[in-house]
């Protein structure tokens, strides 16, 4: 049998581990590897959305910012806040990913965040666009 000290610890180490999960999941807090398991919690249908940049060259022609992948993941969680900066902020950041997907800022005239979403054909489970939306028009 365990002496009175080794139980202490053991209710105190469950007790810490408890209050932290509990806390992650009521704040919605993702410091790994503490979580609060949204990736699991959200019900998952045929249609989707996401947001992409779309480069417009001086020209008129329109080209995808293609952002390599060991950046990507950082990148776009970071697009929905181009909405609420600054215009100098916008600019750098911008900037910073046509540098990163090899465009040269002088030759594009504006970058659009566009909102695009999508739906899944049931029948061969290949996705379509259904539609397209500027959500903020940018000046590198």
């Amino acid at each position: 049998m365990a002496d009175r000290g080794t139980r202490w610890k053991a209710r105190a180490v469950t007790y810490g581990l408890l209050f932290i999960v509990s806390f992650a999941v009521l704040s919605n807090t993702e410091a790994w590897p503490v979580t609060s398991y949204r990736l699991f919690s959200f019900v998952r249908t045929g249609h989707t959305s996401s947001l992409e940049l779309v480069a417009v060259g001086t020209d008129g022609s329109t080209r995808p910012v293609r952002i390599p992948k060991g950046v990507s993941a950082a990148t776009r969680s970071r697009f929905p806040e181009l909405r609420t900066m600054s215009p100098g902020e916008r600019r750098r950041m911008v900037r910073a990913w046509l540098d990163v997907a090899g465009i040269e800022p002088d030759h594009v005239a504006v970058v659009r965040l566009v909102r695009v979403t999508r739906s899944l054909d049931l029948s061969d489970g290949t996705s379509r666009t259904t539609g397209k939306s500027t959500v903020v028009e940018m000046i590198p």
